[in-house]
């Protein structure tokens, strides 16, 4: 009986061997393409618009919209497991946006608070030190093939524990 029952067992192991080989290979090219559009986000060529990251987060698990922080018209949370762009882990990810309609459109995302806008921005939290990060710049800035300088900005955290925070803001463009 065991005989008979081996040649089914391998059947069915080649079958989900099969199957999972292309679905690990989507899974991977998605994240390939996320990680580009991060990278063009976050390196700051242009002013930002997180939608499309934040909607592949929560479509991925990474962000949990429900426990989304508002805080200064912007909502901020937690990445789990960590976001690793370049060589560098992010522990939370904020995100605001200018747009009247995004905000009514993307409420989970986006909200407004009482007195002037944030802009439309995002920013990233991580524990790396500030050398790695000058390295990082350098990486995401070829892999974006930004010119000149960027309008990325570096600096403290103002949301969560973390030893910096790198951001785009649609303001940093004004005046452009």
């Amino acid at each position: 009986m065991a005989i008979s029952a081996r040649p089914a067992w391998v059947a069915g192991l080649i079958l989900v061997l099969t199957i999972a080989a292309p679905v690990s290979a989507r899974a991977q090219d998605g994240d390939d393409r996320f990680i580009d559009h991060a990278v063009r986000q976050i390196a700051c060529a242009y002013p930002p618009d997180p939608t499309a990251m934040l909607l592949y987060l929560n479509k991925t698990k990474r962000i949990d919209l429900k426990k989304g922080a508002r805080v200064d018209s912007e909502t901020c949370w937690s990445l789990r497991p960590p976001l690793a762009i370049e060589g560098v882990r992010f522990t939370h990810i904020c995100a605001s946006a200018e747009d009247p309609l995004l905000i009514e459109l993307f409420p989970r995302l986006y909200y407004r608070g009482p007195g002037t806008s944030a802009g439309t921005g995002l920013r990233l939290i991580t524990n790396a030190e500030r050398p790695a990060l000058d390295e990082w710049i350098k990486r995401i800035n070829e892999r974006a093939m930004v010119k000149g300088d960027t309008k990325l900005v570096v600096g403290a955290p103002s949301f969560a524990e973390g030893k910096a925070e790198v951001s785009c803001n649609s303001r940093s463009f004004l005046g452009d």
